[in-house]
């Protein structure tokens, strides 16, 4: 292998305007200085684009069938226009070589593309952007390295803020109303790179977040944020979402007229904080495992965090819990296309004994969880993003109102629920269809750890809500017995919303197969005229926790187990059972993944 010198050289020039065309002059080649269009590392107070220590290039390129990315760093020159970067390459003998700032383990070449990440957030930098935000590309031979010539593949834009001198900004969240992505894969044409970069991007959201900023503002000077964004027509313009030090959000918008081209600073017009948005206290009205967001409605939340599940506002003794921070377990659409990061709730934090999030407004189910100073989690929450309200339906003959969904479900029609180990608050996903899929619906973020072993203590399932206690029987996920962890008044591990409990025995008394009409994967269930909602099928999983139990059956738990056999709601092969008790051949059944339906306290 030979040892390769790289040197850059980079100046710019910028004409201060409301549209600053970068045009920085530079290159890459091994003993020789070039020329290159791209701005690449950060800008100094005359907008001359300086190198930066620890700057890092990928060298990539093609031999036989193989793609290789060498590394190059540069080892002269920080805080300088000319740098000198050294590093090894696997080769020397292919016929087109590519370099790409910055450097990515994760950046891929084919015969055709360049993929490379673009992250989801950028470190605020005074004046400029970050170091290595500004990704650039370049095409070269290895004998006609001298004549490497650097391209853009982004655009800056630059947002002016000014506010009370109160206010000290800590991370500004910019989303782009048309849903296009501004950050993700990357993917540029190789035959693009000499004249002007193609690039598309898939994986990513329409948000991106500019944090470590600690900046405070003013009522008279503006302070500046510069992002780095793919160039494009941004007709509909930005949103943006301020937040201070203090946790106060602001949301702003920008003009419609946001076009940002490769290689240019598109300065945004001044804007003025106004008062923060409120957040909805979730936990208002009390205390729950599980909270709703109704309609899926955008905007700030918060919730309660100082005490466990439905201990209430004023919790005392061991249901007293100190949050340090708090972050998004898992979130899930119920299909079987995962939620991208940010897609469904962004921006969790813990302040005085409450999480605060934004929910983008898109439906699904999110859990959060709570940690110690040490990351050890404390406990977790279900964020019930529901697309049409909860409605309670009844009465049923024995007098019980249910709510028109099963816990999960994001609308009162046919969509998945989710599953719960009896006597556990924390739910699992089904499969994307209702009964013969075995497909899971995809989560983004922490998956099912299936592990066949019995929780030592309720405490050790707490700490591991993503945990599915597996058994190769009908054993107990618990190893002790504790038939009160669900009762017919609401317990700290009931998983229902406020106001709703898991349904005590006898809630279906009085209700017949006949009660039931199929449906798309599931029932419809009305009795006396009165509809009592939708009921899917193939809703649970099994003891091993590994593989999904199908067919048109419904199985709903109850509350009431007797050491530890818990008895649930079954419609079967046309036989309906409103309290199914399990054989006492067995041990337990409380191992099972049942969906649940709660019923009105």
């Amino acid at each position: 292998m030979k040892k390769t010198i790289l040197y850059i050289l980079a100046a710019v020039a910028i004409t201060v305007s409301c549209t600053e065309t970068i045009t920085p002059q530079g290159g890459v080649k091994t003993e020789l200085t070039a020329s290159a269009e791209a701005t690449r590392t950060s800008l100094d107070n005359s907008n001359n684009v300086l190198w930066s220590a620890g700057d890092k290039l990928s060298v990539l390129y093609m031999s036989g069938s193989a793609g290789f990315n060498d590394e190059f760093t540069l080892t002269e020159g920080a805080g300088q226009l000319k740098g000198k970067f050294k590093g090894t390459m696997a080769s020397t003998e292919a016929a087109d070589y590519y370099a790409v700032y910055p450097f990515s383990a994760e950046a891929e070449i084919t015969s055709s593309v360049i993929r490379m990440p673009l992250p989801a957030t950028q470190k605020y930098a005074a004046g400029s952007f970050s170091v290595g935000a500004n990704p650039a590309v370049a095409h070269f031979t290895y004998e006609g390295r001298s004549q490497l010539s650097f391209k853009n593949l982004c655009g800056v834009l630059k947002l002016q803020l000014k506010g009370q001198a109160s206010t000290t900004v800590s991370s500004i969240t910019l989303t782009d109303k048309s849903g296009a992505n501004l950050w993700g894969t990357a993917s540029v044409t190789l035959a693009s790179i000499d004249g002007k970069p193609e690039m598309t991007i898939s994986g990513g959201t329409a948000d991106l977040t500019l944090t470590d900023i600690n900046v405070v503002l003013s009522t008279s000077k503006a302070a500046e944020f510069l992002f780095v964004v793919p160039a494009g027509a941004f007709s509909k313009g930005f949103s943006v979402r301020v937040t201070d030090t203090a946790g106060n959000i602001y949301n702003l918008d920008t003009d419609v007229d946001n076009t940002v081209r490769r290689a240019t600073v598109h300065t945004m017009p001044e804007v003025t904080l106004s008062a923060p948005v409120p957040a909805v206290d979730l936990s208002a009205a009390g205390t729950a495992n599980c909270y709703v967001i109704e309609s899926s409605v955008e905007g700030e939340y918060c919730f309660f965090c100082g005490a466990k599940g439905n201990a209430g506002l004023n919790p005392t003794g061991s249901n007293v819990i100190s949050v340090a921070s708090a972050a998004v377990l898992w979130e899930t659409f119920n299909t079987s296309e995962a939620p991208r990061l940010n897609e469904i709730v962004s921006g969790v934090y813990v302040k005085d004994n409450k999480v605060y999030f934004h929910h983008t407004g898109k439906a699904g189910n999110v859990i959060i969880a709570a940690k110690d100073a040490g990351g050890e989690i404390l406990w977790s929450w279900h964020i019930w993003c529901v697309s049409t309200p909860l409605k309670a339906l009844g009465p049923l003959p024995s007098g019980a109102y249910i709510l028109d969904r099963a816990l999960g479900c994001l609308s009162d029609g046919t969509v998945r629920p989710l599953a719960y180990q009896w006597g556990r608050k924390d739910p699992f996903v089904l499969s994307v269809t209702s009964s013969t899929s075995s497909a899971y619906c995809s989560v983004r973020g922490a998956v099912k750890e299936i592990v066949t072993r019995q929780a030592e203590g309720v405490a050790d399932a707490v700490k591991h809500p993503t945990t599915f206690f597996a058994q190769s029987g009908y054993y107990n996920w618990l190893n002790t017995t504790d038939d009160g962890l669900w009762g017919t008044t609401k317990t700290i591990y009931d998983p229902c919303p406020k106001g709703y409990k898991v349904m005590p025995s006898g809630t279906f008394a009085g209700i017949e197969a006949a009660d039931f009409t199929s449906t798309t994967d599931g029932f419809n269930l009305s009795h006396g005229g009165i509809s009592l909602g939708y009921f899917p099928m193939g809703t649970y999983i099994n003891q091993n926790g590994s593989s999904l139990a199908s067919g048109s059956a419904i199985y709903v738990w109850s509350s009431y187990a007797v050491n530890a056999r818990a008895t649930f709601m079954r419609l079967s092969s046309g036989t309906f059972e409103s309290d199914r008790t399990l054989s006492t051949s067995y041990q337990s059944n409380c191992v099972l993944a049942l969906s649940v339906r709660c019923v009105r306290e």
